[in-house]
């Protein structure tokens, strides 16, 4: 016999909402709006935006819970010039990426997915034991070779899990 293994499913290959993903397990999504400002782009975020270090973004941080747990820390960087009104935006009553999934209906997506250990306040948002690693996704959303959006989505390895499905084909 197979145990079942502990945590959540997601899938890699389609670009699904939490929020959704979370409902289609059935259960209830709420969100915590921690930050949505205007900020310099430091060094390594203009780099993957392909802006001038300095140039102004817009950086919002997300806490996501399912029935209460926390299950994601959303970090995501948005570029203004593409999406003007992100931060016109309730982040608690809709997410970033419902939001720019209206704006930006069709975006090149770039996904990678690696095992971390989470830094001190991404531990203390999704209420982690020490010593417990993360999932990582590294999420790159492009239209026409400019980078509109660009999110680290942390999950707490214990509660949750990734994966897919599909036909092998040569």
């Amino acid at each position: 016999m197979i145990p079942t293994p502990r945590g959540w499913r997601r899938d890699m290959i389609e670009l699904r909402d939490i929020a959704e993903e979370i409902r289609r397990r059935g259960g209830e999504h709420s969100s915590e709006q921690r930050l949505l400002q205007d900020e310099i782009a430091p060094q390594a975020v203009a780099v993957i935006f392909g802006v001038a270090a300095g140039t102004p973004l817009f950086h919002s941080i997300i806490l996501h819970r399912e029935n209460g747990a926390p299950i994601q820390f959303e970090d995501r960087w948005v570029n203004p010039e593409v999406v003007p009104d992100y931060m016109n935006q309730n982040f608690e009553r809709m997410t970033p990426g419902e939001y720019l999934w209206t704006v930006v209906p069709s975006p090149h997506v770039e996904h990678v997915l690696e095992a971390r250990m989470p830094l001190p306040p991404v531990r203390k948002a999704l209420e982690m034991r020490d010593g417990e690693p993360c999932l990582l996704l590294h999420r790159r959303s492009l239209v026409d070779n400019k980078t509109i959006a660009r999110g680290w989505f942390w999950h707490p390895g214990s509660r949750y899990r990734m994966g897919t499905q599909f036909d092998a084909k040569r």
